[in-house]
């Protein structure tokens, strides 16, 4: 019988010196972590921040007690203009530089379907007759185009016209619909006498990358047209200022409702009409004559249709 002698290998259970150092400074810092667990608490609460920037200047209703309480706190002027600028900098943290800097300049795809609108208008007094020319102009290009799905036209008045055009699928992520709008604004600088508002909306026009200008607007409301104009132009005086500041552009909300009217007062010299050998009424009937009227006068055929003249 043969016997076999089996040394058993010796484990160390001493752990290791690196082992050891990193059990150490667990241990040291769960103490401290233990020690000052308020204060860690406190600070991870600031670095994440608080959404005291996203709650609203003001609630609209002012009936409950919930909303009472907030308008006369939270929501009152002294608050907004003297607390708020400050809290929302030091207790919002990363929360609000990330809403700021990243969330509200992110750029969001949509399944909206490519569009260019195309909208002018032109002074009072014009006749519909007048605006539908410039548009037809536009359509002759627009007929020509097989990269277009469908175009509408829309003559409101003889103030106001709208062109909507549709590109097609295959066409309307390419560099085509940017094309056809650098063609418009072209044409639209032909038309002088003309406000033109020409934009693109759509997957074709949202693939803009992250270095392209960003765009913010103000909007101010007020019951004072003047006074709130010239608020608003000192306002866009100062932003000019700002290098980081483009441009800054001032526009009514809507493209037709802040269309200017205007109020002619002459004042008539009766010793010249006297030279001229006429009168008052006489220059009076002879404007009334020669001014667009507000309804249609008569109609005339043409080709088996009517055309109204004023």
């Amino acid at each position: 019988m043969i016997k076999i002698k089996i040394k058993d290998k010796h484990v160390s259970s001493r752990p290791s010196i690196l082992h050891q150092r990193f059990e150490n400074l667990y241990v040291l810092t769960i103490k401290n972590v233990l020690q000052f667990k308020k204060t860690l608490v406190l600070f991870t609460i600031l670095l994440f921040g608080l959404p005291l920037f996203l709650l609203p200047e003001k609630l609209e209703n002012n009936e409950n007690f919930y909303e009472i309480t907030y308008n006369s706190t939270l929501g009152s002027d002294w608050y907004n203009d003297n607390l708020r600028p400050t809290l929302d900098q030091y207790l919002g943290g990363t929360l609000r530089l990330f809403n700021k800097y990243v969330y509200q300049n992110a750029i969001y795809g949509n399944n909206e379907e490519t569009k260019l609108v195309i909208m002018g208008s032109m002074e009072k007094g014009t006749t519909v007759h007048q605006i539908n020319e410039v548009f037809l102009e536009f359509e002759k290009y627009l007929i020509k185009q097989k990269k277009i799905s469908l175009f509408s036209t829309t003559i409101y008045n003889g103030n106001e016209g709208k062109i909507e055009i549709i590109f097609n699928e295959e066409h309307s992520r390419t560099a085509y619909p940017f094309e056809v709008k650098s063609v418009f604004i072209k044409k639209a600088i032909d038309y002088g006498g003309m406000d033109w508002n020409i934009y693109g909306v759509g997957n074709g026009f949202n693939n803009v990358g992250a270095n392209e200008p960003i765009n913010y607007s103000i909007k101010a409301k007020g019951y004072n047209y003047d006074d709130l104009n010239l608020l608003a132009n000192l306002l866009k005086k100062e932003l000019e200022i700002n290098p980081r500041v483009q441009k800054a552009v001032l526009r009514d909300a809507d493209f037709f409702s802040g269309k200017a009217s205007y109020l002619y007062r002459f004042s008539l010299d009766r010793e010249k009409l006297a030279l001229k050998k006429t009168s008052q009424k006489a220059v009076v009937e002879n404007l009334k004559e020669n001014s667009i009227s507000a309804t249609i006068d008569l109609s005339l055929p043409d080709d088996g249709t009517y055309t109204g003249v004023r």
